[in-house]
């Protein structure tokens, strides 16, 4: 039995990453389409975090992290937060050694990282639909527990759409994010409306690359940002709504309904049949707004942590 060697990530491996996801993704369908997308699209997964395991030549698994530290301007409690998937190939005959070296180069990593975060508490995250088994499972003899399930809505776009109308003076138009200033002013107005999150800079032009991103706001007349909805593509068929908020003081008229219905009109316009979204089963109104607005459930994912000073 040949030693498993874990080592950084290089773009000369891609193609055989790409090999081991589509045999992962014909067994189990809801796999995330890491290497043959996302490691495509989103910059904010960078090369320091990624790394493959390697039985001799062959590669044989890979896995990543995508940290998101908290802020001085966090509440206390919001922690550190380290997201990470892994993935060992069909073909390995031991894939939970596989998945060990992986996890153990993971922490590794996350314990480089953390000498520079702010000192509070840190989790290890892992998000799955529920039918990808064999990462729940193997994480779950890590010590990681489940906190929260998040439901993948669906609209179907050849359905009516209600037109919603905007209440009061304000204006709902397209807020193309080009310049620093205004993306740092959505930086701004995000973290009124989620006092517990801190979007950064990178995560944000990370979004806006994606292919069809586009971002409608509600204006004031004073040019101010009190609601903001997100869109993208997330296939050829298909649109997916990113972010939908509405600050405080604005919700409970009507605004988000409005801003929904501009996002749903946008993706028909380009052509899209269908859209989708993730709301986490908690948030009660955002999932009475999106079921009002024709969504039906599909099917829920799994957000499972550890703590990484338990460990």
């Amino acid at each position: 039995m040949q030693d498993i060697i874990v080592r950084p990530y290089t773009p000369a491996v891609l193609d055989e990453l790409q090999e081991i996801e589509k045999k992962m993704r014909k067994r189990f369908p809801d796999f995330p389409a890491w290497a043959n997308w996302v490691y495509l699209h989103k910059p904010e997964i960078k090369p320091d975090n990624m790394y493959v395991a390697y039985e001799g030549r062959q590669a044989i698994g890979y896995g990543h992290l995508i940290p998101r530290f908290a802020h001085a301007n966090d509440p206390s409690h919001v922690p550190n937060t380290i997201y990470l998937d892994m993935n060992a190939s069909l073909e390995a005959e031991q894939p939970e050694r596989v998945l060990d070296a992986l996890y153990e180069a993971l922490r590794a990593r996350v314990g480089e990282m953390l000498v520079e975060a702010l000192p509070r508490k840190t989790e290890l995250c892992i998000q799955h639909y529920a039918t990808v088994h064999p990462i729940l499972d193997y994480a779950a003899g890590q010590g990681f527990e489940r906190v929260e399930s998040y439901r993948l809505l669906q609209r179907d776009l050849n359905m009516e759409i209600p037109d919603r109308l905007v209440r009061g003076n304000l204006k709902i138009r397209e807020w193309e994010l080009e310049t620093l200033a205004d993306k740092e002013k959505f930086l701004a107005v995000n973290k009124l409306a989620f006092p517990e999150e801190s979007a950064t800079l990178e995560q944000l032009e990370g979004i806006i690359s994606i292919p069809h991103f586009t971002t409608f706001a509600a204006f004031t007349p004073a040019d101010e940002v009190v609601g903001v909805i997100m869109v993208r593509a997330e296939d050829a068929t298909a649109g997916f709504i990113e972010n939908v908020f509405v600050l405080p003081e604005f919700r409970g008229h009507g605004l988000a309904e409005a801003l929904v219905a501009h996002g749903l009109f946008h993706l028909l316009k380009q052509g899209f049949q269908s859209v989708l979204l993730h709301v986490a089963a908690s948030n009660v109104p955002a999932c009475n707004l999106y079921q009002k607005a024709g969504f039906e459930i599909v099917k829920e994912q799994i957000e499972i942590r550890c703590d990484w000073n338990a460990q």
